[in-house]
């Protein structure tokens, strides 16, 4: 259920001790945060990206969470763009149900959970992940947390100078540009972990996904391209008018935006979704 989503801090941790406890070297866990309006498949491919990546450096990734933003945060910005947004609830499940398929993909709940009274921006969500992770692993057993972003958003937030509490950045590339990424941190004294993401691995399947192309479906009326773009997983079903549901962030033109705590578009799906939304406008 989604409640039991928001116990334990809203962070599924017992697959990835698993993983942990089972791998040797360097281990990472991901986390990526945004809208996710409803997710798309853009994103479960920039985090497997971010994946490939790392592991081509020789680190295990053993967990990636992606993170829904809180609806304070979410409802506000869809309403001055007069579009439409899902509850924390349904896109939480959306995420929940698109990475039910995958071995080490994860619904991260704890941004999203109703207990803040405002809403909590990405480095609070990284640092919560680090502890508690640091708080069911012992020290001498370290996992290295890396916010994934697109990026606009990296160059947007200053990311080149890395995030406190230790956390890397793994950074995509947009239009078949890659991040430029320092060699040390900005003390000089360590090295910046901030990784950025060949385009070869974001070439294709990764770059079809956009709030966009989803929004012209959408006024298309083409319910097998929305369908598309949506995880296999989470196929949301929207009744009568598809243009009730319109992509509830900024014109991104693709995935690697998408992620940058920007959400995808809402569509509709198969029949045979497990998850139905009536119609909420």
């Amino acid at each position: 259920s989604n409640m039991a989503a928001w116990v334990d801090g809203g962070w599924p941790l017992d697959g990835m001790i698993s993983r942990a406890n089972c791998s040797d070297g360097r281990l990472a866990v991901l986390v990526t945060t945004g809208a996710l309006n409803p997710i798309h498949a853009g994103h479960l491919n920039a985090m497997t990206a971010a994946k490939a990546t790392l592991e081509g450096m020789g680190i295990q990734v053993v967990a990636g969470y992606i993170s829904p933003s809180h609806d304070a945060y979410v409802g506000p910005k869809c309403a001055a763009m007069g579009t439409t947004a899902f509850t924390a609830r349904d896109r939480v499940e959306f995420v929940r149900q698109a990475c039910e398929g995958s071995d080490w993909l994860h619904a991260g709940a704890w941004e999203s959970s109703p207990q803040h009274r405002s809403w909590p921006d990405y480095p609070l969500v990284v640092k919560c992940l680090q502890d508690c992770i640091a708080a069911k692993l012992p020290p001498s057993r370290p996992i290295e947390v890396y916010y994934v972003c697109g990026l606009d958003h990296y160059e947007k937030c200053c990311l080149s100078r890395g995030l406190r509490n230790g956390a890397g950045v793994v950074v995509l590339p947009r239009d078949g540009k890659t991040a430029s990424v320092p060699t040390t941190g900005s003390s000089g004294s360590s090295k910046a972990r901030i990784i950025a993401v060949h385009p070869d691995l974001c070439s294709g399947a990764l770059q079809q996904y956009s709030a966009t192309k989803v929004r012209e479906a959408l006024r298309e009326g083409n319910v097998d391209k929305v369908a598309s773009y949506l995880p296999q997983q989470s196929d949301p079903v929207v009744e009568d008018k598809q243009d009730a549901f319109e992509p509830a962030f900024e014109e991104e033109a693709s995935a690697a935006a998408a992620i940058d705590n920007d959400g995808g578009g809402e569509g509709s799906g198969g029949g045979d979704s497990r998850v139905t939304v009536l119609g909420r406008v």
